[in-house]
């Protein structure tokens, strides 16, 4: 099902008011089923709301780019040369025919 709504406007509020939105930087339960449960008791009848998960929030704001996501540049550079150095070849490897 597609969102009504595109993904990079919502994270940097250009469609909807910040206090419609929330971002929750990992899967914690607690805080999750408080932001749903305030999203439900919709007083205003403003449609609800946004719960972002995977994004930090400081002081409101969405903390990006977020963690895990790719890097670019000398960054990305300097993350596949670490993954470079611990990468092993494994010769392959198959039982002899006994025929």
């Amino acid at each position: 099902m597609a969102l009504p709504i595109n993904m990079d406007d919502l994270i940097n509020q250009r469609v909807v008011e910040s206090t419609r939105i929330e971002f929750k930087g990992d899967w914690n339960p607690n805080p999750i089923i408080h932001s749903i449960c305030a999203f439900a008791n919709d007083i205003d009848n403003v449609g609800g709301g946004y719960l972002v998960i995977g994004i930090e929030e400081e002081n409101g704001s969405p903390v990006l780019p977020p963690k895990g996501m790719l890097m670019y540049g000398k960054e990305a550079s300097n993350r596949k040369q670490e993954i470079d150095r611990q990468h092993y070849t494994i010769p392959n490897q198959r039982p002899k025919d006994k025929h």
